[in-house]
Parts: structure tokens; C-alpha cells; sequence
């Protein structure tokens, strides 16, 4: 059984940054994957030529010492072992910093992804990954995750029950009324931004199939699309449909409501439309609860 979990990443592709690069809407650098693969093994080889240098920078609480005894069997290091603690951490800076500029001279972008100097007694940790280690929290433990976390596995897709509707959301569990099925963020959209340029002859609408899975007001031009694993199969309910007591009702058995998540951006419904165009990013989340 794990004792932690990882947070989901959303995988943009690599050209959806470096078409941004290009044309200046990043102002720092985005490495790719080969890039941290390339740092990865420029480490490995550093660790295997410098080892006794790194464990011997490691605090005294948290090294191997058995380690870095057995490191001392070859000669090379022999004469190491003479060296003060000073003498060996400028001893490995000097030569960490050689690799770094050898990185940067190779592609900037390895170098940025290379631990800094003072992180070099870790390297044998980070050597695993550089990718990892550019996010340290990704990592957590199932308590944090009680706490913190969303359950992301509510829902499957399937094939609709709803006649064609196509696919549909499936609940994989019980959940009772009022507990949450999903926790969603949303990009906020403008409608103009979604009309097509020409309408085709067999198709009536002039607007783009996102419009479908977005929420919005119809009296307001400001648009909510939600990403999140699987809220995008959930089709809607019919309305008035008559219940044994002969009362209208509905078959939709989840509602949507802002999110109570301590992520959830809660200044922003207090902005003006003008205003919410104006912002570069969005913190907004919606919750899909659980009504039956």
C-alpha cells in the first residue's frame, strides 16, 4: 500500500510553451523534458566521479557514514580524507560550478534546471530526478492529502443512458447527498471568442463545440470552462419531469456551486466583468455536489 500520493499535472505540450517563448510571453525559461533528462545524466556522471566529495558534505545527522567509509577504500579519496570540512565544500563548489558552466555553455536551459551550489551535498538525492526536484511539494503524504487533496477517481466515462447524449458521466461509488463529486478549476471565456468565423451549410450554429462545456449566464458574455478529469461527460438533467407525487421535478442528481476549497480565489466574484478581462490568470473552482 503507498504511504503518499502525487498531485496531477496537466500535459500542455511542449509546443504550447515554446510557441509562447517565441513570441515573449514568458519572460523566464521553460525547460522541455530533454532538457531535464540531459541535466539528469550530467548529474549521475558528477555523483559517480565526486561521491566521496558529496557524501562528505552531507551532515553528519543525515549521511551514511558507513558509506563514506566504504568510499575511502579507493585511493583516489585517500587524500580527501586529510581535507577539512572548509576545504572540502569549496573543493566540490569549485567543481560543481565547472559543471555548471558547462551546462550553460551546452543550453541555458539544463543549467536552469541543475539544483543551485548550495544544493550540491544533495545531489545524490536529486540525481533521481531534476524534474522532481524542480517541485519539491508534488510529493505527499496521504495526510496531507486528507486535508488538502481532492478525490479525482469519483467518476468514470461511459456511454450514456440519456438517448443521444453520446457519453456520460458514471459515479464509481456512493456518495451521499451533499458530499462532493468533483472539485474543478475553471478558465473563464468570453462568448465573441467562441463565434466561428464562417458558419458551415450543415451546421446551424455559429459558435465553436467548446460553448458545450462551458457554464455561463445567457444574459452575460463571461463563460466558465472546467478542467478536471472527467466533469466534461457529465451531461444535464431534464427539467419538470413528473415525480410519483405528480410534482415537477428533475432527473439531475448533482448541482454546481463555487467551490469552499482554500484554493478557491473568492476575491475574484467580487470583480467586475471589465475587470475579469483584464486578469492574466484564473483562480476560480467549482464544486459538483452530490443532491440525491
Amino acid at each position: 500500500m503507498s504511504n503518499g500520493a502525487t498531485e496531477i499535472f496537466v500535459d500542455y505540450g511542449e509546443e504550447w510553451f515554446a510557441w509562447r517563448e517565441r513570441n515573449g510571453a514568458f519572460s523566464g525559461m521553460i525547460p522541455f523534458e530533454r532538457h531535464f533528462i540531459r541535466a539528469d545524466a550530467m548529474i549521475k556522471r558528477f555523483v559517480e566521479e565526486n561521491e566521496y566529495l558529496i557524501v562528505a558534505n552531507i551532515p553528519k545527522s543525515e549521511r551514511d557514514q558507513q558509506r563514506l567509509e566504504n568510499l575511502l577504500s579507493k585511493e583516489e579519496n585517500q587524500v580527501f580524507s586529510k581535507m577539512n570540512g572548509d576545504d572540502l565544500k569549496a573543493f566540490l563548489e569549485t567543481k560543481y560550478k565547472l559543471l555548471l558552466d558547462k551546462a550553460t555553455e551546452e543550453d541555458p536551459k539544463i543549467a536552469y534546471v541543475l539544483p543551485p551550489v548550495d544544493q550540491n551535498h544533495n545531489l545524490i538525492k536529486i540525481g533521481l530526478s531534476t524534474a522532481r526536484y524542480s517541485v519539491p511539494n508534488s510529493l505527499q503524504s496521504t495526510t496531507w492529502l486528507d486535508t488538502h487533496g481532492f478525490c479525482m477517481d469519483n467518476m468514470r466515462m461511459g456511454r450514456s443512458t440519456i438517448p443521444q447524449a453520446g457519453m456520460g458521466a458514471f459515479a464509481v461509488r456512493s456518495m451521499p447527498e451533499g458530499s462532493i463529486v468533483a472539485t474543478t478549476p475553471v478558465v473563464t471565456l468570453y462568448r465573441d471568442l467562441l463565434k466561428t468565423a464562417e458558419k458551415s451549410k450543415q451546421d446551424t450554429n455559429d459558435v465553436q463545440l467548446l460553448m458545450n462545456y462551458c457554464f455561463g449566464h445567457p444574459n452575460t458574455t463571461l463563460l466558465m470552462f472546467p478542467y478536471s478529469s472527467t466533469v466534461h461527460f457529465i451531461n444535464h438533467g431534464d427539467q419538470n419531469v413528473d415525480n410519483q407525487d405528480g410534482k415537477g421535478g428533475t432527473t439531475a442528481n448533482s448541482k454546481i456551486r463555487w467551490s469552499h476549497s482554500e484554493y478557491q480565489a473568492s476575491e475574484l466574484l467580487e470583480k467586475s466583468l471589465e475587470e475579469m478581462k483584464q486578469l492574466q490568470k484564473t483562480g476560480l473552482m467549482i464544486d459538483i455536489v452530490a443532491t440525491r
